[in-house]
């Protein structure tokens, strides 16, 4: 019997950032959001489908009513303090909107997200 695929969680992270969320669905009743992004390497575009699962919290703010048209993830956050710990998301998708969770299990296109600590990707650092 072979091992579950895994991914360490610095990993997701780094492909969070400045990809572009294709497609959300967030599950009140499973407590479950599901993200597509999309992010270019190169001349090529990668997919990907990230999954949070047992969502504990979860926090939306946004200073405009106006919808979306393209989501860009320019500030990422991700950590887990403890191997018993839940994970805690923290994305800026664009003009002055956060998004915030905490959740049981990550997976990425299938496979579990692990690791203990905290990895940040920001933009505005960059010139810095």
């Amino acid at each position: 019997m072979s091992e579950p695929e895994t991914t360490d969680f610095r990993t997701v992270c780094r492909m969070l950032h400045c990809s572009q969320v294709e497609r959300h669905a967030l599950d009140l009743k499973a407590k479950r959001l599901e993200l597509t992004i999309a992010s270019i390497d190169g001349d090529r575009t990668a997919q990907a489908t990230l999954v949070f699962d047992g969502i504990t919290q979860f926090r939306w703010q946004a200073d405009s009513t106006a919808p979306y048209e393209r989501m860009e993830l320019s500030i990422v956050g991700l950590e887990r303090l403890a191997p018993d710990d839940v994970w805690r998301l923290y994305l800026h998708p664009g003009r002055s909107a956060t998004l915030e969770l905490s959740c049981i299990r990550i997976t990425c296109d299938g496979a579990e997200v692990l690791g203990v600590g905290r990895q940040y990707q920001d933009d505005r650092t960059a010139g810095s």
